[in-house]
């Protein structure tokens, strides 16, 4: 709890300064109103802090969409992605996709 504290005292004083230059200042003025999006993860640490799960999952779909130059219409578009979804949802839940 203390080191909650002491980190939200530390990101005001990193975030709420002023440096004259008005890009920058600009940015941290962002950065400061977004304090508790950013600090989430104090409170909820089970929250991941990166996307990389998210990433990994669509990767099956950009490397089809790449070698297979995407589909010719808008069905086709949609049952691609339902079956790129499951085959990754089974293959998460160790599922054999195709028996």
């Amino acid at each position: 709890m203390r080191r909650r504290s002491e980190l939200r005292v530390r990101f005001a004083r990193i975030f709420h300064r002023h440096t004259g230059f008005v890009t920058l200042d600009r940015l941290l003025e962002r950065l400061h109103a977004n304090k508790s999006e950013l600090l989430v993860a104090l409170d909820r640490p089970e929250i991941a802090l990166h996307t990389n799960g998210s990433e990994r999952d669509i990767r099956c779909h950009v490397t089809k969409r790449k070698i297979g130059g995407g589909t010719r219409n808008l069905n086709g578009h949609h049952c691609r992605d339902a079956f790129l979804g499951l085959m990754r949802t089974a293959a998460k839940h160790r599922i054999a996709f195709c028996d």
